[in-house]
């Protein structure tokens, strides 16, 4: 009878492993499929405070014909998973609603009534997150559009009836209706970083002091208009188009600060700007 015992604890042990090596297995092989439709996609619910002014009918007829080519896996950041065109000319970034909702640790000590402080502390910081990107896309959209490369921007539902295909990392195809999807099209560049170090490593000195020249005076009317950015990775959130155009493509964390409008303030960031590229 212990003899059975063991066998059929075996046995169990055996089939609990196989269960989750195989979902395991799937997960990995699903992971975009299912993160997609988990944390990407948009309800139904409108907030009149992510209302967009409508673009003119030749802006709109832009953005369906960048929109109707295919568009593949590019990147992923902490934020968004972004998406370059065909022609090589647009990214199309998706928001990651998993890092602006409660996590499902949270959720579930939550619905059991416990550690109410902690889960309201965790809820209110997603919520933030969500606020602080939404804001930072938005006054990027109105206020510094040409500089931040931003085609287009939907952060509420539309009745917007365009749809877009997707390629996966693993080539993975997927046709995605962009009605009930936040999402932002802007224009594609070579970061900063890459395009200063192709220069140096080209021994193109001039260039790339000219190029450095361009970015400090870029940032600089900015400031001058309030403009500023609470995330100072400026080596990889601003970069060249193919035409020699700077843009500010990471524009999640854009705000308005009267303050830096000042010298002072503005020195404080140019030393910090001038830190970052002589590291």
């Amino acid at each position: 009878m212990k003899c059975f015992g063991k066998k059929c604890l075996f046995v169990c042990l055996a089939l609990f492993l196989i269960f989750v090596f195989a979902f395991s297995f799937w997960v990995v092989n699903n992971s975009f499929s299912v993160s997609f439709e988990k944390n990407f996609v948009f309800s139904s619910f409108a907030e009149k405070q992510w209302d967009l002014p409508a673009l003119l009918d030749e802006e709109t007829a832009f953005t369906q014909k960048a929109l109707s080519q295919n568009f593949y896996y590019l990147a992923e950041g902490g934020q968004m998973i972004a998406f370059v065109s065909a022609d090589d000319q647009f990214v199309l970034k998706f928001f990651h609603f998993s890092k602006f909702t409660p996590s499902y640790g949270v959720q579930w000590l939550n619905g059991l009534g416990l550690c109410s402080l902690y889960c309201e502390k965790h809820t209110e910081k997603r919520k933030k997150k969500k606020q602080i990107a939404f804001e930072g896309l938005k006054l990027a959209f109105l206020n510094y559009r040409k500089q931040s490369g931003i085609i287009f921007l939907q952060l509420n539902p539309s009745k917007s009836l365009q749809e877009v295909t997707l390629f996966d990392p693993k080539g993975k195809k997927l046709v995605l209706s962009l009605e009930k999807v936040p999402y932002v099209l802007q224009r594609r560049v070579k970061p900063f970083d890459e395009a200063l170090s192709e220069l140096l490593h080209q021994k193109k000195w001039a260039q790339a002091r000219l190029m450095i020249e361009k970015v400090f005076l870029f940032f600089k009317e900015g400031y001058d208009r309030g403009l500023s950015d609470l995330d100072l990775g400026i080596m990889h959130n601003i970069g060249f188009t193919k035409e020699g155009e700077l843009i500010h493509f990471d524009v999640g964390k854009l705000s308005f600060q009267e303050k830096i409008k000042n010298f002072e303030e503005q020195n404080n960031k140019r030393e910090i700007i001038k830190n970052k590229i002589l590291r």
